[in-house]
């Protein structure tokens, strides 16, 4: 059964002495300022003083169960992820804790700001203050963790948050957009780790899917212009209505590349691509009952680099970078043969996935050879 109870929890205190200002990001609505306290970065909510955390305020409800607020999502992800690991094929989902699953019915205000998380969390009963007992201990420990995202600095709430970044996609034939992001491609939520699908493959966070999109340090601007240049996308397109202007103030506080990052998702994203162009391939040509061996010999000949592709992206952060791309492109080689038929959408993907590919290539041989600290470690 899930039960609240109380607990008390301190949020780390600093001094704007105590921190490093990382970067400042202008824009109509003023100034958004990130820093790094520790081994990870903190973005400050200007608006919000100490006193907005105290118990029942919109930001604790937000901090229990708005998982799309902030970028570590809401302790609410935390309890669910816990009862999904008591699930059965008997007792799937949320069945076996009771209270852990309250769906919003129509009668709940949408307005209200209530989610089915916050649901679930003001209807599970109150069993008082988190003493002796070992597992509720334990839970108070994890949901001091959890606070851990949050740090006041001269009175100012900061919240963790994906390192901000650039985004750049490459339009055909001469077409670029920058635009400003977070490195939210890698993780769903921060410090939640990868966790794999059905297939094997590790889930990772938002729009990692999408091929034609590249991601560059705030100190790499230039750079990502230059390649875009080379490559003769350059004509830029401005998507946003307004300017934002950055301020690196230390370089050091944010990651010189994302060179491994980008190479990480590419092999992902092949993994991903391989296994649609199998399914494809096998649904379009079972029912020649003749072709059965040709169809089994090219399975294989996907199916071949895939494996090796899939054992070394299942180490994560531990993958060696080189044989990781080599590898990639020994996938990506394979998934596109003349006469076969494949649907637009998918020889899109594969098409986007080589041109990634080939200009990953490009951005390594423009690396100077001193550079800026190493890349972070995902997430940081």
């Amino acid at each position: 059964m899930m039960a609240k109870v109380t607990s008390t929890v301190e949020v780390a205190d600093y001094a704007f002495g105590d921190t490093q200002t990382a970067a400042i990001l202008s824009h109509g609505a003023g100034d958004t300022t990130y820093r790094r306290i520790g081994d990870h970065l903190y973005k400050a909510l200007d608006h919000m003083p100490v006193h907005a955390l105290k118990p029942g305020s919109d930001m604790a409800r937000t901090l229990v169960g708005r998982s799309s607020a902030f970028d570590f999502g809401s302790f609410m992800t935390v309890v669910e992820n816990a009862a999904l690991d008591l699930a059965s094929e008997t007792a799937p989902g949320f069945t076996n804790v009771a209270y852990a699953g309250r769906a919003l019915s129509r009668r709940d205000k949408p307005s209200s700001g209530l989610t089915a998380q916050l649901k679930a969390f003001d209807k599970s009963p109150q069993m008082g203050m988190a003493g002796g007992d070992e597992e509720l201990g334990e839970w108070s420990r994890r949901f001091g963790e959890f606070m851990e995202n949050i740090a006041l600095v001269d009175g100012v709430v900061h919240v963790r948050s994906f390192e901000p970044c650039y985004r750049i996609n490459l339009r055909p034939p001469e077409t670029r957009s920058l635009d400003l992001d977070r490195m939210r491609v890698m993780e769903k939520w921060l410090g939640g780790g990868r966790q794999l699908d059905g297939r094997g493959i590790p889930l990772l966070g938002s729009d990692w899917e999408l091929a034609d999109n590249r991601y560059f340090s705030l100190n790499e601007r230039e750079r990502a212009v230059e390649l875009a240049d080379q490559l003769g996308f350059t004509r830029e397109w401005l998507a946003g209505s307004h300017t934002v202007a950055v301020t690196v103030a230390d370089p050091a506080s944010l990651s010189s590349d994302f060179i491994k990052e980008e190479t990480y998702r590419l092999a992902v994203a092949a993994l991903d691509v391989a296994d649609v162009v199998a399914n494809e391939i096998a649904g379009f040509s079972y029912s020649n009952v003749t072709g059965r061996d040709a169809l089994a010999a090219r399975l294989d000949e996907i199916g071949a680099p895939e494996r090796n592709l899939r054992a070394l992206v299942e180490t994560m952060d531990d993958a060696d970078e080189n044989a990781l791309d080599q590898m990639t492109k020994d996938l990506a080689s394979t998934l596109m043969r003349e006469g076969e038929i494949l649907n637009p959408g998918t020889a899109r993907r594969i098409s986007s996935l080589e041109s990634a590919l080939e200009f990953l290539d490009l951005r390594r041989d423009s690396m100077p050879v001193a550079l800026l600290p190493a890349p972070r470690k995902m997430g940081s």
